[in-house]
């Protein structure tokens, strides 16, 4: 039948992948956009991401604004995350945890320097033992991987541009995220200097790239079987993000009612 024919198509792609990504946030509350179109202001041209997936809350202002971007890659080939010591800490933690806009960096970074980051500050913790570097294993010239970081990392930026075009108080934070639906390993040295592999099903790297600045953050990976507990999570980090910047979300709405 060719209905059959068209399935089989269809599992060769990487639409399954994709459909389950979205399928999984829309469990949570998050509103969901699949195949959406960014705008690349380094080329000005339209680009597209394969899952993006906005947290939504009924009683925001829309001041705070979290998103989650995911490219979706399928492939047979292995990935590979390689890792080496834990980050210092003086690793660039807002940096690490996520892709702000200015306004958003600033409500950050006075939260830190008073020591008053309380409800998100075990999350930007888990950045420091980041890897270094994401591969897909036993490819060619080729690597995948690069390309799916750099994507993922545009469209970030492309989302946090248009949403603060006409806002710039709005305090976005948006993170970068690959599904992929092979499996997934880390890479390291044991203590004999020899190169040791762990399959994991979660993990995440620092990456570093210009647009034209230098953007640098944490891109977390993760595979198919982690979507449901990823995305469980994703909702109780976006919850605590609100109840962090609660305060100057207020702030800044009654400056905007004021000035309307």
């Amino acid at each position: 039948m060719l209905s059959n024919k068209v399935l089989e198509w269809m599992n060769k792609t990487g639409f399954p992948l994709e459909m389950k990504t979205a399928l999984s946030f829309r469990k949570q509350s998050f509103d969901v956009y699949q195949s959406h179109y960014y705008k690349d202001f380094e080329s000005d041209k339209s680009r597209e991401i394969d899952v993006l997936a906005l947290h939504i809350d009924q009683n925001s202002t829309g001041i705070v604004d979290i998103a989650y971007v995911m490219e979706c890659k399928a492939s047979k080939k292995p990935w590979v995350v390689l890792k080496g010591d834990t980050l210092s800490d003086s690793y660039h933690r807002l940096n690490s945890f996520c892709i702000a806009s200015d306004a958003g960096r600033e409500a950050f970074a006075d939260k830190l320097v008073n020591g008053e980051l309380s409800y998100i500050r075990d999350y930007t913790e888990k950045s420091k033992y980041a890897g270094y570097d994401f591969r897909q294993a036993m490819g060619g010239d080729h690597d995948p991987a690069y390309g799916a970081a750099v994507g993922v990392i545009k469209a970030c930026l492309g989302y946090i541009k248009d949403r603060t075009c006409n806002m710039p108080d709005r305090l976005c934070y948006c993170f970068p995220v690959i599904v992929v639906d092979s499996p997934l390993f880390e890479c390291s040295l044991n203590q004999d200097g020899e190169l040791e592999l762990q399959e994991v099903q979660r993990s995440c790297f620092q990456f570093s790239s210009y647009h034209p600045e230098r953007v640098s953050t944490t891109v977390t990976v993760i595979t198919k079987s982690e979507l449901d507990k990823f995305s469980s999570e994703a909702e109780m980090v976006a919850e605590s993000i609100r109840h962090e910047f609660a305060a100057k979300e207020r702030e800044l709405f009654e400056k905007l009612c004021k000035r309307t």
